[in-house]
């Protein structure tokens, strides 16, 4: 035991003598804690510094095992034994055990591919975020991917995690079933509360396939991972370029009420990606590539979702047939669309949908008509219970109507009446 408690010494001494980043993360820790546990300051750390720090702590949880005794000897107070150790290696220790005890705490963390810490004062500049590196130097840090590698079990009090430019499949590039997932996400999914995919190569399939279960013929997926208490998942700037969620997250997220799928070249929604997702609230599919809205009942209506708010900004869409469908929405956002139509399209909003309060035209081509929000605002008979792009109706918009809906019932009535004349011309004939 004790060469073993010596071998795993060296180890932490030679990271020292490397200019291991601990005491500078130590001392940044120790800084900001309150901020960090309360949550109004989020660490941030590039995937090669959590794989540097994740090896210390295994290095430590390799010394606390070699420290203990089989007579009842605590496997983790290892600091009766620093009175034999260099006083270098005891203090490098020391702040090791407190930065593991500070990560445990932790509930907000975010994982970034690229080097952001450099000059911007949230972390100390380490060696491994030197600013001045070449472009093949940046190059092996890209390749393989460090995500598939990492460990994040010192986080056991994880609730919010969000990875930017990951690599979310595994180094080897073979199929997901194959069982070369990312280990550190299955760690955490039992106590996850939010998860946060921006610019990740990958799919939804590589995170909800749980790690190590094989498919039940060659060619099927194995079954999806449960995440108990993941209440909300954003995917924004993925590949899910084949038109469909390629994963049945109502399969494995029950609890999930946030859904972001923005900016995914999804051209459909697959209905059966949103199976089971009964208690979603809020759905984002901003800034992909749908052309109709007729499928999204299908997946989101028909099993009873409570959906209360729905973006469909910066799509194709030409028409919101559809839509009727989603009685429960409160807030439409169909921004920057193919809209043309005043009386069709927000008319068919505003007959459909008596829960809604707040909605956005805007960037449409019926937006660029005159009087569109007077004419939009016409559609509801009240236009004091809803809000047109972010505004209420202004005391100008309330003049505007009425003066609109006197000219409408003014243009209706001379129709009637010329009706009734070309009628009465007609018997006389």
């Amino acid at each position: 035991r004790g060469g073993g408690v010596g071998r795993a010494l060296v180890g932490c001494a030679m990271a020292v003598g490397a200019g291991d980043a601990i005491s500078a993360m130590a001392a940044y820790l120790a800084r900001h804690s309150e901020e960090l546990l309360a949550g109004s300051r989020v660490l941030t750390l590039s995937t090669r510094e959590l794989a540097r720090v994740t090896a210390r702590l295994q290095q430590l949880a390799r010394l606390n095992e070699l420290g203990g005794g089989p007579g009842g000897q605590d496997p983790n107070d290892w600091s009766r034994q620093l009175d034999h150790w260099h006083a270098s290696d005891a203090e490098y220790l020391r702040r090791l055990e407190y930065v593991r005890a500070l990560l445990e705490g932790l509930r907000t963390l975010r994982v970034d591919e690229h080097d952001l810490h450099a000059g911007d004062g949230n972390l100390p500049t380490s060696p491994l975020t030197t600013p001045r590196t070449t472009w093949h130097e940046r190059r092996r840090q890209q390749l393989p991917s460090a995500l598939s590698l990492l460990s994040l079990a010192p986080f056991a009090s994880l609730a919010r995690l969000e990875l930017r430019g990951c690599d979310l499949a595994a180094a080897t590039r073979r199929p997901i079933w194959d069982g070369n997932l990312v280990r550190g996400l299955r760690e955490v999914r039992a106590h996850l509360e939010e998860l946060h995919l921006r610019g990740c190569v990958g799919t939804l399939a590589m995170i909800f396939v749980a790690e190590g279960e094989s498919a039940t013929s060659a060619h099927d997926k194995p079954p999806a991972a449960t995440w108990p208490k993941l209440r909300s998942l954003a995917y924004v700037g993925g590949e899910l370029l084949g038109g469909e969620t390629d994963a049945s997250v109502g399969a494995c997220c029950p609890e999930l009420t946030s859904l972001d799928l923005r900016r995914n070249g999804l051209r459909a929604m697959d209905p059966s990606g949103t199976q089971g997702l009964s208690r979603l609230t809020r759905l984002d599919l901003g800034f992909n590539r749908l052309g109709s809205a007729r499928r999204l009942p299908l997946s989101l209506h028909a099993n009873g979702a409570a959906l209360a708010s729905l973006s469909l900004r910066g799509n194709r869409l030409r028409s919101t047939k559809g839509l009727e469908a989603l009685k429960s929405l409160r807030s439409l956002d169909v921004a920057g669309n193919l809209l043309r139509s005043t009386r069709r399209d927000v008319t068919n909003i505003a007959d459909n949908l008596p829960r809604l309060k707040r909605i956005w035209l805007e960037d449409n081509p019926l937006a660029s008509a005159a009087g569109y929000r007077t004419q939009a605002l016409a559609c509801w008979p009240d236009e004091r219970d809803v809000e047109l792009d972010g505004r209420a109706a202004s005391k100008f918009d309330r003049f505007a109507l009425r003066h609109y809906r006197k000219a409408t019932q003014l243009r209706d009535r001379m129709r009637r009446m010329r009706q009734g004349t070309n009628d009465d011309d007609d018997d006389d004939d």
